[in-house]
This record gives C-alpha cells, structure tokens and sequence, in this order.
C-alpha cells in the first residue's frame, strides 16, 4: 500500500512509519518539523521517501496525493501551549492547513484520510469519555482546533462524499521519539516522559492537583497499530477513541518509575492549576475493540521498561541499569 504520512517525524507519525516499513508498505512522509526530526526516522530513512514542507505544499503534496491509497495526518499543533504565543498562528497551521488537506484529496481523488484528533475534546466531561458523548463547545485553542477538524472531515465524508475521513481520538500517548518536542517547550511532552528524566537525574518532579489527577495512557507502538487497523477497517465518518481504558494518577505513574530505577523520588505539588484544567482522563475502547480489532497489548510498566531502554540508548539518560523484572 502506498501511504503518505503527514507529520511523519514528530513522536506519533515516526512510530507509525517505522510500523509501516515493517509491514511492507511504500511510505512518503511530509513534515514541518516543528516538533519532530528526520533523527526519529534514522532506522528507516533509506526506505521512505521525505519532504521538509507543510499541509500548504500543494506542489508537493498533489504528486503523492494522486497516487496514495492512504494518507494519514499527524501534523499540527499538538498541545495547548503550542497556542498561546499566537492562536491565529496555530489555527491557521492546524485547521486551515487541514482544510487545505482534505480539498487536494478530493481534486485528487484520493481514497481514504486518517487523521489525530485527541482526547482534550471531552474535557471535563464524565468519564469513561464515549465517542457519542455529546461535545457542545471546546475550553481552549487546541481542543478547538481539534473539533474543527473533525466536523470538516465529517462534511467532506457525509456531504461532499470524499474522501472517506475517519478521526482517531488519541488519549495520554508516551513512549520512544518524543524528545525531539524540546526544541519547542520541554512542558509538550507527556508527563511520563518527563518523569523518566526527572528521576534517572535525581530531580524532584512537579505536580499539579497532589497528583491525584489522572490520564489513560497508551503506549505509542499501540496507537500506531491503532491507526493502522483504522486504515483498513475504519468507516468513513466515524471516530475512534484510541485509549487503554484505564486510567491512572500521576502519583501511581510516578511510583511506578521510581520502582523501575530503585528510587523513591517524591513530587513537589504546586497549586492552582491552570484554568479548566483535566482533572480525569479515561476512554471507552469498546468502540475501537468492536469495529477496529483493536485492544492495547502494553501494560503501563512494560511501555515504560521500552521508553526508558530507548531514552538510555539514545543517551537521553544515563545507563544505570535500575530494577529488572
């Protein structure tokens, strides 16, 4: 299968791309590189083909766009903070780039569009959070963003008739190839991450809410699987939340690398927390399960054990060796 990835070496579209040089597909990748590098596509630059340029590169995008079978989006900003120093900057990148997008693959006619959307669109909503749950209006920029990009896919699937856009809800995703977010704001990456780091050097992290809040975290490689399953099965129209369905607290996440590494490093808790802060995250994966096939193989400990062997191999940590099990 011929796929063009968009936003293929940021910390998602560079696991999904490796995943598809394993299956055997013919892989394209266009990104800006805002938050990703070609150094997460290193294991397989040689058997892809690559773009410096963005969702308004028509010159560039209408070549493949003629010719893919499938194209998944994984490009935009990816986190509220991204938002702030300028919203018009980031919708524009984010939600007109995606209009631009989905036009060129109806001129072109090009089958089927896969693209991240996120969990920030329930909020605070009850949990586990459903794809039919009823999302009125969104708290900030990038939930906002997000919400558009599913209701343009819609229009273009429902009332224009193509392509045929299937929307993904990403829940708390961490694993290896993230750390090329620092060179945007150390703060986009996920807070496992980022206990990961603060614990290997012996640095206190930081918590908001006691750390009582929690988040339904996915191991990267299941989220790329995830989307491969939705290339195949997914129905036009239709969105999928990609989540684990369970949900846990920055504390136990915490108390789960310091078991790793053999520490007990405690938090450091900081109050208030930013406005409409998500206190609980958790998804309802029956809908995915049913109609993808898909179910997390990952338990928390065991993505984690990968991230940190990837974030000492890369020299991002040091080599102690910590805890086996």
């Amino acid at each position: 299968m011929k796929i063009l990835v968009i936003g293929g070496s940021g910390f998602i579209g560079s696991n999904f791309v490796e995943l598809g040089i394993q299956y055997g597909h013919k892989i394209a990748v266009i990104d800006n590189e805002k938050t990703g590098s070609p150094q997460n596509l290193k294991s397989v630059w040689t058997k892809i083909k690559y773009h410096k340029a963005d969702k308004f590169a028509n010159d560039i995008l209408n070549p493949y766009l003629r010719n893919a079978d499938l194209v998944v989006d994984f490009a935009g900003y990816c986190s509220a903070p991204m938002f702030k120093p300028d919203p018009r900057a980031g919708m524009h990148e984010t939600v007109c780039g995606f209009l631009n997008l989905l036009e060129l693959m109806r001129i072109n006619n090009t089958p089927k569009l896969i693209f991240a959307s996120s969990t920030v669109i329930y909020g605070n909503g009850p949990v586990p959070s459903k794809e039919s749950d009823p999302i009125v209006s969104a708290k900030f920029f990038y939930a906002e963003s997000k919400l558009m990009m599913e209701r343009y896919g819609q229009i273009y699937n429902n009332v224009i008739g193509k392509p045929e856009v299937v929307a993904l809800r990403f829940f708390s995703n961490y694993g290896p190839n993230e750390n090329q977010k620092r060179a945007w704001n150390s703060d986009l990456r996920n807070v496992l991450t980022q206990c990961i780091e603060w614990v290997a050097t012996d640095t206190q992290p930081w918590f908001y809410c006691k750390g009582k809040q929690t988040r339904d975290y996915i191991f990267v490689k299941d989220t790329a699987e995830a989307v491969f399953l939705a290339g195949a099965l997914g129905k036009g129209g239709e969105i999928y939340n990609v989540c684990t369905g369970k949900e846990t607290s920055y504390n136990r996440g915490l108390g789960i690398i310091n078991n790793l590494f053999g520490k007990d490093i405690k938090p450091r808790y900081v109050e208030p927390a930013p406005r409409d802060y998500i206190m609980r995250s958790l998804g309802d994966p029956t809908k995915a399960k049913r109609e993808l096939g898909f179910e997390a193989k990952y338990s928390l400990e065991m993505g984690l054990m990968e991230e940190i062997e990837y974030m000492r191999k890369e020299g991002i940590i040091g080599k102690s060796k910590g805890r086996k099990s």
